[in-house]
């Protein structure tokens, strides 16, 4: 199995990888092999455990207030990843909740850090409305109580340079996999999609593997050991600390 050593490959200035073999790659530029190879690392490996209710209002404070609180508290710094250290912070996290939140993504908003350190990163792209800032897009499974849910997370790169937390989204795997079904990748109306539906677009494309016989290929083309990825799959290996 390839090991990605951080220690191999350099870092320019602002922190971020230089070389090509960093795993850092355009979205759209993904071969069908990175793409199911993200997709077995996102639906087979847990990076976090998260309680239901962990955040909730108070009798004095509102939801969000306790969110920032628990960011304040639990958040030291920049949070390291492969694309370079990410700001996430109360302001980041305002600027995540203003999108919409429920229980579900107060939650979750605890299993943020664990996704952009251990979980899968899927790629960039520039901002499909018309900007000029690169878009960094992770993934990966979370156990909430007793279910298990795909946080998906959006880091965007600014203007000064600085890499920062922009927003989380929630789903389950029968969720994307069933919208696959009816609809299948509309890739002609990916240009049209922000938001949720474009999160869920992506995932949908790393997601759209059509066989295990075709997973088992691509695992053997890639010098992969499949016996270890099928030990991953009926564990569901937990890299949570």
């Amino acid at each position: 199995m390839t090991i990605f050593n951080e220690s191999d490959h350099p870092r320019g200035n602002n922190g971020r990888f230089t070389s090509k073999e960093s795993g850092i790659k355009r979205f759209s530029d993904l071969t069908e092999l990175e793409k199911r190879q993200k997709a077995l690392r996102v639906r087979n490996v847990i990076v976090a455990e998260v309680k239901r209710g962990i955040i909730h209002k108070t009798e004095d404070k509102r939801a969000s207030d306790v969110a920032y609180e628990w960011v304040d508290n639990n958040i030291k710094g920049d949070i390291p990843t492969i694309i370079g250290a990410v700001k996430f912070n109360r302001k980041t996290v305002k600027e995540d909740l203003s999108h919409g939140f429920g229980q579900e993504k107060l939650d979750t908003l605890t299993a943020v850090k664990d996704i952009l350190e251990r979980g899968t990163y899927l790629g960039y792209e520039k901002n499909f409305q018309g900007e000029t800032n690169e878009n960094h897009y992770f993934a990966g499974k979370i156990e909430y109580g007793y279910d298990e849910k795909i946080v998906f997370c959006r880091v965007k790169d600014s203007k000064g340079g600085d890499l920062r937390f922009y927003v989380h989204e929630v789903f389950t795997e029968d969720e994307i996999k069933s919208d696959l079904a009816r609809h299948g990748v509309r890739e002609a109306d990916s240009s049209r999609l922000v938001g949720k539906p474009l999160y869920k677009y992506i995932l949908q494309i790393i997601f759209n593997v059509k066989s295990d016989e075709e997973i088992q290929k691509a695992l053997y083309l890639n010098k992969l050991d499949y016996e270890y990825m099928k030990y991953l799959r009926m564990s569901k290996r937990r890299i949570v600390n």
